[in-house]
């Protein structure tokens, strides 16, 4: 069975990422809603139905004391958004998707670079990895799952990874391991590029 892999640049100084790390009850609904948004920051676009189920189970898990409340964190969760959206245009866009096939470009980029001395003592599929799933949760400390589905990738890291795919052709690649999805791959490519431009880290939620 497959699985998607969604990617959202977020800046690292941005208030919705600080809130996010530390306020328990902003990332309880993020972690709950995380699921039901292919892009984080259309959230506010999730089928009410969806939503009242998520907030009364939030209600339910003891991770809030009532309805009121966690009606009140939505509201300023998707606040935040917003204000995030203004301060940093575009950010919205900044995102793609690995659907069903996350594995495969992942498994082809450890072919390509397994011979590649990188600044680490890591081995390089363990060194990829971090790159296609996340290198840390967002918020350990935060969760209430005993699993971790949420996960962030600094931007110094964002750099140091776009430099080495932006040596590598997305149609060789593939070609080369005889695989497809070429356009997923370009795309996940073009996001690291972008953000590593605007200096952005990058949240990943695997689903």
């Amino acid at each position: 069975m497959g699985y998607t892999v969604l990617y959202q640049a977020i800046p690292e100084q941005a208030q919705l990422l600080e809130r996010l790390r530390s306020n328990k009850k902003m990332y309880c609904i993020f972690e709950a809603v995380a699921p039901f948004s292919f892009k984080i920051f259309n959230a506010s676009e999730i089928d009410e139905i969806y939503l009242n189920d998520i907030l009364d189970s939030e209600v339910d898990a003891e991770n809030f004391t009532s309805r009121v409340e966690a009606e009140n964190t939505w509201k300023e969760f998707i606040a935040e958004l917003e204000l995030a959206k203004f301060l940093y245009p575009n950010i919205a866009n900044r995102a793609t998707n690995l659907k069903n096939c996350c594995n495969v470009i992942e498994t082809a980029l450890i072919s390509e670079l397994e011979d590649v001395e990188f600044n680490t003592d890591i081995r390089v599929h363990k060194y990829i990895h971090q790159f296609t799933r996340g290198s840390e949760p967002v918020a350990v400390h935060l969760s209430h799952y005993p699993w971790y589905n949420l996960y962030f990738i600094p931007s110094l890291f964002v750099k140091e990874f776009a430099e080495i795919l932006r040596k590598i052709e997305g149609k060789y690649l593939l070609e080369k391991y005889n695989l497809s999805y070429q356009e997923e791959f370009d795309r996940w490519k073009n996001l690291y590029l972008e953000a590593s431009l605007y200096n952005e880290a990058l949240l990943i939620n695997v689903i």
